[in-house]
């Protein structure tokens, strides 16, 4: 008995083509319907990817132009914070100003961010301009995998996230080498301003090949107290960085018989520390001198400050001088 559900009522179930089902080739997503949405996609990752080892590697050319030691570390420190953040307040951001706006937001933080660094005459001019960039950079980092069901066909779903996550791969290798080459060259400054280039270059092209989106009055929750805990955290771990320098710099003072380190100005050192060092520095010295009795060697022994010259535990050994005569 043949049925016929033609005549049954109810909307018929779309079922797609065979051809459709055939996984997805890369030359479909960089074909010209998706390459504008896909480049762009990726360029958000990239940016910020780049931007971590890019600096990291040039940082050093850059303190020694502009100072500030001190605020090593708090370059890296405050970038990753600011990811963190913007990374959380995705959703909030594409319900206020959708997937276009957004992504301009994004790219114009980062933009300014990085103008800031390149024009930055003091450490706390570049800490800013680092902080704006880390925000820009998480912001693109998260919308990426998060407009990408708007942005691209089901099919290539899984093509555009695997793009998006090589990008990491990518800027792992690009980051360091780009940043070692304009250090050794000492243009810094010109790596920032090309970074901003790029920001604005993929800004522009947002509009034509990103959807608007729909906005909603519905905000998000901001996560406060996750926002919290990871920046009470990452403020710890920086300030202990900072006093295990602090802690090594006076070690080295104590060494160098007070003086600083080159190009670092001194600093009144603790007397434990002090007393440490001495205790150190006293104690070679005795066993090097009970080393030179034992041996009978001819060598006049060093004077100890305190010590005796007799060596203790070993009432029989008598340090002597060249003449074999015991001093004294």
């Amino acid at each position: 008995m043949n049925a016929d559900n033609s005549e049954l009522p109810g909307p018929t179930p779309d079922v797609e083509p065979l051809d459709t089902l055939a996984p997805p080739r890369w030359r479909e997503l960089f074909g010209p319907e998706h390459r504008g949405a896909a480049i762009v996609l990726a360029a958000g990752v990239l940016v910020g990817a780049v931007n971590i080892y890019l600096a990291s590697s040039m940082l050093p050319t850059a303190v020694a132009d502009l100072g500030g030691e001190s605020f090593y570390a708090w370059n890296m420190t405050l970038y990753l914070v600011a990811m963190v953040i913007a990374t959380m307040l995705v959703s909030r951001c594409l319900a206020r100003w959708g997937e276009a706006g957004a992504y301009l937001i994004g790219f114009a933080l980062f933009m300014v961010g990085s103008l800031a660094c390149a024009a930055s005459p003091v450490m706390p001019v570049l800490l800013v301009g680092r902080c704006l960039q880390g925000l820009g950079a998480g912001l693109l980092s998260g919308l990426g995998f998060a407009v990408i069901r708007s942005a691209l066909p089901r099919r290539l779903w899984t093509r555009g996230n695997a793009l998006m996550s090589a990008m990491y791969g990518v800027g792992n290798f690009a980051g360091p080498a780009l940043g070692g080459l304009f250090a050794q060259f000492g243009s810094w400054r010109l790596a920032f301003v090309l970074m901003a280039g790029a920001a604005a270059v993929c800004g522009a092209a947002v509009p034509r090949v990103l959807p608007r989106g729909e906005r909603s009055d519905a905000a998000a929750p901001v996560p406060v107290v996750s926002l919290t805990l990871v920046m009470a955290a990452t403020a710890a771990v920086s300030v202990a960085g900072r006093r295990d320098r602090h802690r090594d710099d006076d070690v080295h003072r104590v060494r160098h018989g007070g003086r600083g380190c080159p190009g670092q100005p001194g600093r009144p050192v603790d007397a434990r520390l002090g007393a440490m060092a001495a205790l150190r520095l006293r104690r070679p010295l005795r066993h090097r001198n009970l080393h030179r009795a034992r041996r009978g060697s001819d060598e006049p022994p060093q004077a100890v400050s305190g010590g005796r010259r007799q060596s203790g535990g070993h009432p029989g050994l008598v340090m002597r001088g060249r003449d074999g005569r015991v001093p004294g």
